[in-house]
């Protein structure tokens, strides 16, 4: 939580040792809190972050279920991004 806290706050440079460490960690709420967070992340940590898809797949169906619409967006959009063609089921139901 706190890493997440501070990703919030953080500049790219700050940003990228705490992505890492979230990944590395691998922990269901960190993999969820990254998800959560994708829009506010530069375009080098996005990509980063797409190319450890594999983890962050088991972490996409429980927060595609958020009511915020911005983190439901993050999930379709990282989806897109990442062409994850096994997530796609999730589409139809991040797009109702």
């Amino acid at each position: 939580e706190a890493l997440l806290a501070a990703l919030v706050v953080a500049n790219s440079q700050s940003a990228r040792p705490i992505v890492e460490t979230l990944l590395a960690r691998g922990q269901v709420a960190g993999l969820r809190g990254l998800i959560e967070h994708f829009n506010i992340l530069d375009d080098a940590l996005r990509a980063q972050l797409l190319s450890h898809s594999d983890v962050l797949f088991r972490s996409l169906r429980e927060t595609l279920q958020s009511r915020d619409e911005r983190i439901r967006l993050n999930v379709i959009e990282i989806i897109r991004r990442g062409s994850l063609n096994r997530a796609a089921y999730l589409l139809s139901s991040g797009l109702h």
